[in-house]
C-alpha cells in the first residue's frame, strides 16, 4: 500500500465514497484489445496502441470503458502515466 500524490491510500479495491482504484498492468501495440481481471479489482489490459504520445492510455480508458460499461469521464488516471503498471480511479454510479 502507498499513497498517492492526493493522500488516497493505493489499495486493490479501496473505496473513497463511491470511488474504487483500480490495478491495472498494460501492454501496449497488442494486436487486438483485451481485458483479463486478475483479482477483484486488478486487471491485465491488452492495448492495441503504440505508446507513443500518451496514445495507448487513452486508448486504455476506451477499452476499460467498454468493459465496465461507464462512461470514460468516469475514469482517471491517478499514477504511472509512463509506466505498465497504472493505478485508476472508477467513478461508481
Amino acid at each position: 500500500m502507498t499513497a498517492g500524490s492526493d493522500g488516497k491510500r493505493l489499495q486493490n479495491g479501496s473505496v473513497n465514497g463511491k470511488d474504487v482504484l483500480v490495478r491495472v498492468r498494460v501492454t501496449p501495440n497488442a494486436k487486438r484489445a483485451m481485458v483479463v481481471r486478475v483479482a477483484e479489482a486488478s486487471f491485465e489490459v491488452k492495448v492495441d496502441a503504440r505508446a507513443e504520445d500518451g496514445r495507448a492510455n487513452k486508448r486504455l480508458l476506451e477499452i476499460l470503458s467498454e468493459h465496465l460499461e461507464i462512461p470514460k469521464s468516469r475514469i482517471s488516471l491517478v499514477k504511472g502515466a509512463r509506466s505498465r503498471d497504472k493505478v485508476l480511479e472508477v467513478d461508481l454510479p
